[in-house]
């Protein structure tokens, strides 16, 4: 009962023609017919950023997760950009559109995550991470292995000292 709003006809009088240009892009290429197709794949599009691991079967036979799938959507969709027409390329960006509105924020957002994750694991990866370090001089398990490291049983709170300083150093009372 609602799908007839897709179909959007070039206006050939009366009224209801031009009410129907609302919802339409014929508007903008009068010439150009104007299909539903674009819309479906920007339904499947959404189908698989929420269910990219779904698996649909080819010729019922060669399984393909649906991700790939929407890759070659995508494909096609930036081939129709390159060498479609002026309708051709305002349908699809109606389709993007479509996906952009609905889950915009959330990619944006996960992208957000991603950059904040990768600068994190490579602040992580470029500063090394020691497990002793000697209290008076500095020097750490990675800078000097050679070095052995031991705790004072008689400074208060947990503090390390190297082979060199361990039996001569002041006790920290605080």
């Amino acid at each position: 009962m609602i799908t007839f709003v897709f179909i959007t006809p070039i206006p050939s009088g009366g009224i209801l023609g031009y009410v129907f240009l609302v919802f339409g892009l014929s508007f903008l290429a009068p010439t150009t017919i104007v299909t539903n197709a674009y819309l479906g794949y920007s339904l499947f599009l959404a189908f698989a950023y929420l269910n990219p691991e779904f698996e649909m079967l080819i010729l019922f036979v060669i399984p393909v997760k649906v991700r790939w799938l929407a890759v070659v959507v995508w494909v096609f969709a930036v081939l129709g950009i390159i060498q479609g027409s002026l309708g051709v390329k305002l349908q699809i960006a109606a389709a993007a559109a479509n996906i952009i509105l609905f889950f915009g924020r959330d990619i944006w957002s996960s992208a957000g995550y991603r950059t904040r994750r990768v600068r994190q694991v490579v602040r992580v990866a470029q500063t090394p991470s020691f497990r002793h370090q000697c209290t008076i001089c500095k020097k750490t398990d990675i800078s000097n292995p050679e070095l052995d490291f031991r705790y004072c049983s008689k400074c208060v709170g947990h503090h390390c000292y190297c082979s060199d300083h361990i039996f001569n150093h002041e006790h920290l009372t605080s």
